[in-house]
């Protein structure tokens, strides 16, 4: 799929269920102990602090949508 042929993406925030928040504007923790589907070991957040909490717990970083993209 190519970027400019999507309108805006959208991921389910890991805090809250069935709320969806657009990507570009979430935060990402990204760690091999997180299940997600499809095998992605990350998880999204609205807010950058409780990313960062779960972050602190991991010890990894938090990333913005640029960040975990290729």
């Amino acid at each position: 799929m190519k970027a400019e042929n999507v309108a805006s993406y959208y991921v389910n925030d890991y805090n809250k269920e069935n709320e969806l928040i657009e990507a570009t504007q979430a935060w990402f923790v990204n760690s091999e102990v997180l299940k997600s589907p499809m095998g992605g070991s990350i998880a999204a957040f609205q807010s950058k602090e409780d990313a960062a909490k779960l972050a602190k717990d991991l010890n990894v970083e938090v990333k913005d949508w640029k960040g975990i993209m290729p």
